[in-house]
């Protein structure tokens, strides 16, 4: 799953894109997917509490079915830091 940056076209932007290329690459014989998170990316930040929801349904945590298939969390940016706001207060 990779929220593409403030201001990019849908997908999964210019990080996700060749990061998820890097993972699958890495690890030729795993199955590998990718989700691009389906929100506006607005520099106002005020859809970022969407993109989670569009993922999760309710922006609940991810299910305890699902957590061992997480390898890792990456957040690349903050830009809600500029507002005073971290991305677990964020509506």
């Amino acid at each position: 799953m990779f929220a593409r940056g403030s201001g990019e076209v849908p997908g999964l932007g210019i990080t996700g894109t060749p990061l998820v290329s890097d993972v699958k690459s890495a690890l030729p014989s795993a199955s590998v997917s990718s989700y691009a998170v389906d929100y506006a990316a607005s520099y106002d930040q005020t859809s970022a509490a969407i993109g989670i929801r569009t993922y999760l349904g309710t922006g609940q945590t991810i299910p305890a079915e699902l957590a061992p298939r997480v390898v890792a969390v990456i957040a690349f940016g903050n830009p809600l830091g500029l507002y005073g706001q971290t991305i677990k207060t964020a509506t």
